[in-house]
This record gives C-alpha cells, sequence and structure tokens, in this order.
C-alpha cells in the first residue's frame, strides 16, 4: 500500500503543486508583499521535488531517516530566507504544513 501511494504522489506531482499554489494563494494570510509569487512557486517545487524524490517505502514511516537530508536542507534554508524576508515562524510554519493539505486531496482524486 505505501508504495501505490508514493507512485501515486510522485505521478501527481504537477497536480500536488498546482493545488497547493492554489491554496497558498487564495490564503488572506499571504504576504505578497514579502515574497513574490514566482519565488513562492520556486520554493515550493523545491521543497515537493526534494519530498517527492527522496520518498520510498522506508523513508514514509520514518522522518528522521538520512534519506531526507535534502528535504531538511531546503527546509532549514527556506525558513532562514524566511525569517530574513519578515516571516514569522508561524507563516513559515503553515506554509509547510499547508503541503499536507494538497498531498492529502491528490490522493483522494
Amino acid at each position: 500500500m505505501k508504495n501505490e501511494s508514493i507512485k501515486a504522489f510522485q505521478k501527481k506531482k504537477k497536480n500536488i503543486l498546482e493545488l497547493w499554489m492554489k491554496h497558498q494563494l487564495a490564503n488572506e494570510s499571504l504576504r505578497d508583499d514579502l515574497m513574490s509569487n514566482d519565488e513562492l512557486r520556486s520554493q515550493s517545487d523545491e521543497i515537493l521535488n526534494a519530498l517527492l524524490t527522496n520518498l520510498s517505502d522506508v523513508t514514509i514511516d520514518d522522518p528522521n531517516n538520512a534519506g531526507f537530508e535534502q528535504v531538511a536542507d531546503i527546509l532549514n534554508a527556506i525558513s532562514i530566507s524566511r525569517a530574513k524576508q519578515g516571516f514569522t515562524p508561524r507563516e513559515t510554519g503553515a506554509y509547510v504544513l499547508s503541503l499536507k493539505d494538497a498531498l492529502s486531496l491528490n490522493l483522494t482524486q
């Protein structure tokens, strides 16, 4: 079952990104004064790409697995970048966690 979910996520990468972007751009708390939509898309694509590239039957149950090092590095860099741009930790956390909704919705479609 896990392998099927992983394959579904990887197959639907473009749809996941589009849905994630749609939800982010529709969010009332979007800080477009701090970041352009193009930069938001670039960051979102980078995270999603790293996540789906490193997702496997082994890593799906172990977020501390070395296979997720690249994802953690990207998230750290984005967190630092966003802090320098003026985003609050809560805003950055909400951004990252909003990916979960896009992933969940794409599994049910």
